[in-house]
């Protein structure tokens, strides 16, 4: 999967931070954790948040590969209430 250290624009506001899922806020509050089907390999997603950020993990299963979506609180919030709060 790569990407360690790379950022990318998923629109307005502040850039989220993308790269590997390493040392995660451990008093974090995990929102959500499913397995699911992503292109042709199988995933643990968890969303989970602290006081100043929410957490996008994708836990690749067959490999110690993982990807870390990170964003600022408000950008999050933005976000979560366009899609209603559905983590799906």
């Amino acid at each position: 999967m790569g990407g360690r250290g790379a950022s990318a624009n998923v629109g307005r506001g502040a850039l989220p931070l993308i790269r590997q899922a390493e040392n995660l806020d451990e008093n974090r509050i995990v929102l959500y954790k499913r397995s699911k089907q992503l292109g042709q390999g199988q995933y643990l997603v968890e969303i989970s948040s602290n006081n100043t950020h929410l957490f996008i993990v994708a836990y690749d299963v067959e490999s110690p590969e993982s990807l870390l979506i990170e964003l600022p609180e408000r950008r999050a919030q933005e976000i979560l209430v366009e899609f209603k709060n559905d983590y799906e």
